[in-house]
């Protein structure tokens, strides 16, 4: 997989800020990927990338996401905004690449939230041992289905993770982008972090290449240009 494609899959995602009572934890999303014909019938009943996960890491003030969707490839953004620094990594099998940032650059991108309806409704179902409800959020573009929660409150200031329409914490939500039926449920929540000055570093860690936005978005376009 190029560099470009993974650029491009990060954008499914809108922006999703909580306040709430805990400043301290970590949520693990499992990932499961089918491919879609344009008329949303499966044509590839298995999962494109098996493996596949998101992880969040956040205390106050800092963040940490890392987003994986194929063994050997890995998209991590971490912010510390009481610096108003970020760094976002890039790890494959061929490269490492850090771009160093602004904590408000260290997040996934966001597509524009005009326009959405919220519907909700009356089902239910148990992830992890909390009674979720089911929300749809439709856009002119998009139709994504989330399962959700009051009873997990996180404080994910500076998240940029579904969207701040949505009436709970999302244990679970499906998305179709790029030709891709996308489902992120969570397997796992904590409300510590271990090894707080690792994860939450901004530094470049050792063997990674310090390279620019212009660099890099030079390299995703040479990889699209020879897929």
């Amino acid at each position: 997989m190029k560099l470009g494609y993974y650029l491009s899959i990060i954008l499914i995602f809108s922006a999703f800020i909580g306040r709430s009572q805990s400043t301290e934890g970590s949520i693990e999303y499992q990932i499961t990927t089918k491919m879609l014909n344009s008329d949303l019938t499966i044509i590839q009943d298995v999962d494109l990338f098996p493996g596949s996960y998101l992880n969040i890491y956040f205390t106050k003030n800092k963040n940490r996401l890392e987003l994986n969707l194929e063994k050997g490839f890995l998209i991590t953004l971490i912010a510390d905004y009481s610096l108003n620094k970020g760094i976002r990594l890039f790890s494959s099998k061929e490269t490492k690449l850090a771009l160093e940032c602004s904590a408000g650059e260290a997040k996934l991108d966001q597509k524009s939230k005009e326009g959405q309806k919220v519907i909700l409704k009356e089902e239910t179902k148990e992830i992890l041992g909390y009674t979720c409800k089911k929300a749809i959020i439709l856009s002119d573009t998009s139709e994504t289905v989330y399962w959700y929660t009051d009873k997990v409150k996180f404080d994910f200031s500076g998240v940029d993770l579904v969207t701040s329409k949505l009436p709970g914490f999302p244990m679970e939500f499906t998305t179709y982008s790029n030709g891709m039926l996308m489902t992120f449920s969570a397997i796992n929540i904590t409300e510590f972090v271990k090894n707080q000055d690792e994860i939450f570093s901004i530094i470049p860690p050792e063997g990674y290449i310090v390279t620019d936005e212009e660099t890099l978005k030079k390299g995703s376009k040479n990889n699209k240009d020879v897929r």
